[in-house]
Formats: structure tokens, sequence, C-alpha cells
């Protein structure tokens, strides 16, 4: 007879978060089912448990893995202030990357306005 393991097919991360008045956290792979005053439900290693509903301090969403922000490099700052910044997260043993150098703006020359000539009569 086989023993009950993981689902091949559950998910790879927890639905949600069941913690229990003793400090205990189990991550599940769906949401628990009360059924009267009872909670069931399965842990992310298949387990199946039941138990009363005053045992059970919280349930909640599991938490996300936040995701790092793409860089992004503000027109508006000063090189020397962004050596600055860069040397002090060098110095914290950061990384520190640097902007791309922005291309020169070329000036226009100002036209001088044509006079219209005035009409003689």
């Amino acid at each position: 007879m086989l023993a009950p393991g993981p689902d091949p097919a559950a998910p790879a991360n927890p639905v949600s978060r069941l913690t229990l008045r003793n400090g205990t956290v189990f991550l599940l792979i769906e949401p628990p089912r009360i059924t009267g005053s009872r909670v069931v439900f399965t842990t992310m290693d298949g387990q199946i448990y039941s138990m009363d509903q005053n045992e059970v301090e919280s349930i909640s969403a599991a938490p996300r893995p936040t995701r790092t922000p793409a860089h992004s490099y503000s027109v508006q700052d000063s090189r020397a202030l962004g050596a600055l910044a860069r040397q002090d997260r060098e110095a914290r043993g950061l990384k520190a990357e640097v902007a791309p150098r922005r291309a020169p703006v070329a000036k226009k020359r100002a036209r001088k306005a044509a006079k219209t000539p005035t009409p003689r009569g």
C-alpha cells in the first residue's frame, strides 16, 4: 500500500496559512474546510488534518514573494550627487549601477523674423 505523499497536481506555492494557538504554522495547498466545529485542511506535504475550531488562531493568505523593482534612472539627478550615492553604496558593499550617459542636445539657432515691407502708395 502506498503512503500518502505530496499531490503531483498540487501548486508549488502555498495558498493559505493556518496558525494554531500554540504557535504552530501550517502552509496549506488549498483553503481549509470548516464543517461544524471542525477545521479540515491539507498541508503542503500532503498530510490531512482535522482539529477543533477552538485550537485555530488564524487563517490567512500565504505570503507572496515580493518582486524586485526594475532599476530606473531619473534624468533629473545630478551626476555629482549620483557619484556620492555610488560611493556610499560601494562603501556599504552594495552594487552601484551607473546610469548611461545622455547624448548632448544640439542647440538650435534662433531665426530672425523677416519684416514685411510696407506698401508705398
